[in-house]
Formats: C-alpha cells, sequence, structure tokens
C-alpha cells in the first residue's frame, strides 16, 4: 500500500530523533562558541603586536576611531593641541601618538611634566640661570630648550600655578622664554600638546585658570571619551592587556570565560582604561595559565556603577571636598585652592551638600 507523502513527512523525526537533533545543536553552539572565542583571541593578540608597532593606541569603538580620526588631521600642523578626558584614557598615549605622526616626529618629545607650583617646576620648564635659586649651581636648560623643533607635552596644565600660566601664555604669544633668574627673552620651536582632566572652562568661570591661555592652548581640542560611555572596546581591550600580560609574565593566557566578560561588561570602570589594564594583569596571574573567572578580577559589587548620573556627580564631589577640606584643616580658602574654585563656589557646594557647618572661613 502506499502511503501519501504528506502522511509520510508527518512521521518523519521521532521524539528521540528531536532529542539528538538537539544535541547536536548544542555541541555546535559550543564548538562555534569556542571558535569565535578562539577567533576574537588571535584578533587580540594581532592588536597588541600592531599597538606595539604603532605607539600603543587602540581602537575598536567608533568613538575611539573617530578620536583617531581627528588626531591625525591635526597631527601635521603645528598649532597647540588640548586633549581633555578623565583620568587613565590614555591622554598620554594619545600625545605620543600625535606627535608621531606629525612633521616634528624624530625630534625630541618631552611628556614627563605634571602641574605644580614653585621656582623648581618654574625651573624645570624654561631652564635657570646659576645662583637663581638655592641649589642652582650651575646653567640648566628647561624642557622648552629641550624639546626645540619637536612637542612638548604638558600633563594636567589645569594645575599650574597663575604665575606659570602667565609664563606659558608668554612662551605661546611671543615664541620666546626666559629662564629663572635670567632677563634675557630666548626664541624656541616648540609645540604645545597639552592634557587635563579638569574642566577648564569652569575653571575659567571661577578664577582658577586665565581665559587668554585657554584661547591659546585649544586651537584644536580632542576629547577621549571615558570607557563606560565606549563599551564596545571593554572586552577587546580586555583581551589585549591578557595577551600583553600573558607575555610580560610568561603566564599563558587561556581566555576570558563568560562570567569574565559578564564581569567586565557590567563595572563602571572609574579609572577607565588604565584601570582595565591593572584588572587584566591582576586576572592573569590569578589564573595562572587557567581560562579567567569572573572571581580572579577581584572587582566587588561596590565597585558597580549605582544610582542616577547626579547622584553619581553628588558623591564624587562630596568626596573631593571632603579630602581638601581634611587636608586644609577645615579652612576655606584654602580647601578652595586645593579644588581650584573660588571660595564663595565652595560655599555654595557646602550648603548644596549640606557640609557648611564646622568650616572655616579664615
Amino acid at each position: 500500500m502506499l502511503v501519501p507523502a504528506s502522511q509520510e513527512s508527518t512521521s518523519a523525526f521521532s521524539e528521540q530523533d528531536r532529542a539528538a537533533f538537539q544535541r547536536l545543536v548544542a555541541m555546535l553552539a559550543v564548538v562555534f562558541g569556542s571558535a569565535r572565542r578562539r577567533a576574537e583571541e588571535h584578533a587580540a593578540l594581532e592588536a597588541f603586536r600592531s599597538a606595539e608597532k604603532g605607539g600603543g593606541i587602540l581602537a575598536f569603538s567608533e568613538s575611539m576611531a573617530q578620536t583617531l580620526v581627528q588626531a591625525r588631521k591635526f597631527a601635521p600642523a603645528s598649532v597647540p593641541v588640548l586633549i581633555l578626558g578623565e583620568t587613565g584614557t590614555g591622554k598620554e598615549r594619545l600625545a605620543r601618538h600625535l606627535h608621531e605622526s606629525s612633521r616634528r616626529h624624530g625630534s625630541v618629545h618631552r611628556d614627563q611634566l605634571r602641574g605644580h607650583s614653585g621656582k623648581p617646576l618654574e625651573a624645570e620648564l624654561f631652564g635657570h640661570e646659576k645662583g637663581a635659586f638655592t641649589g642652582a649651581t650651575a646653567d640648566r636648560e628647561g624642557l622648552f630648550d629641550a624639546a626645540k623643533g619637536g612637542t612638548l607635552f604638558l600633563d594636567e596644565v589645569g594645575e599650574l600655578a597663575p604665575h606659570l600660566q602667565a609664563a606659558l601664555l608668554r612662551a605661546l604669544q611671543e615664541k620666546t622664554i626666559r629662564r629663572v633668574g635670567s632677563t634675557q627673552e630666548r626664541p624656541v620651536d616648540v609645540r604645545i600638546v597639552a592634557a587635563t582632566h579638569r574642566d577648564l572652562e569652569q575653571m575659567v568661570r571661577t578664577g582658577g585658570f586665565r581665559q587668554d591661555l585657554l584661547f591659546r592652548l585649544n586651537v584644536a581640542t580632542i576629547v577621549i571619551a571615558p570607557l563606560r560611555d565606549r563599551p564596545s572596546d571593554i572586552l577587546p581591550l580586555a583581551r589585549v592587556f591578557a595577551q600583553k600580560a600573558s607575555a610580560e609574565f610568561g603566564v599563558p593566557f587561556s581566555g576570558l570565560s563568560r562570567s569574565a566578560e559578564k564581569t567586565l561588561l557590567r563595572h563602571g570602570w572609574p579609572g577607565n582604561v588604565r584601570e582595565l589594564e591593572n584588572c587584566l594583569q591582576r586576572s592573569i596571574l590569578e589564573a595562572g595559565g587557567d581560562r579567567i573567572q569572573s572571581d580572579h578580577m577581584g572587582l566587588k559589587e561596590g565597585d558597580q556603577p549605582l544610582g542616577t548620573l547626579a547622584e553619581a556627580r553628588e558623591a564624587a564631589e562630596r568626596l573631593a571636598t571632603e579630602s581638601a577640606l581634611a587636608r586644609a584643616g577645615g579652612n576655606l580658602t584654602q580647601a578652595a585652592g586645593i579644588l581650584g574654585i573660588d571660595r564663595k563656589v565652595l560655599r555654595d557646594l557646602l550648603r548644596r551638600l549640606g557640609m557648611y557647618e564646622g568650616a572655616s572661613e579664615e
């Protein structure tokens, strides 16, 4: 007896067939997942090798790719560049990339300056004459002289004291410098790349930063987004840092587990790329050659971003203000100086945070 094709098709698969098919699908998912991870880890290794040759800048997200495009546009000109971004986002590496992409590549590139007040820093920047101050036993050139024809990177330019802001402005305007203890102006040919995590426009409004200097510095401005705002960078960067740590410590990198990936993506990364690199260094050592798990990272639940942006901002303001008041012994004038804001602005901030009582006006 002939069986109609329609009846034959309805009984083609038994329950056992369906179970076997599901097992096959699950097995293929594991195989393809493993292949995907191997491909991602291979890509991370290639990215690591490429970064080692190309200045250490990695861009997986559209945001960071656009940042690099912008840097390359600004690189050929000798105009000052201002790099803005939170601590740990890679401002110094971007400055180096910008210099190496410029016509000044091969000239001296100095990038170790961190702003603070006092004669030593002024002498470090502009040089000094013998006898200009205690310990000045001989004439000495400064960073501007050493970087002649090249690029001078000024990190945390928002921390510069007022008299150094004035001296830097003169160097940018007149293209001359004056050594400490000298009355002679010396010509300089230096490109300035400055960086800060501070809000310089807000500092201008509160009197903490010169507006004319800001105009000179931000002829070209590059903003590096924080890591939390470019999540597509997190896992590729994590794999690159793991490969780097593996090579440095001599410990095999066996990949990131699914739980580790989820933990990385959930974390708020207040320390940005620098924190991520430190995390993977620790993870490689903790894993000891095994696949990295979530508990190898040492990221606590309390490290996760909580609440609204306004709540996070208030918490950061409170922490910074408490620290400044403690360092100043409760003195508002000194605390305002530490925070880089006007005393009236600090009073208003203290009232808003409910911290005004106990502060001293003197």
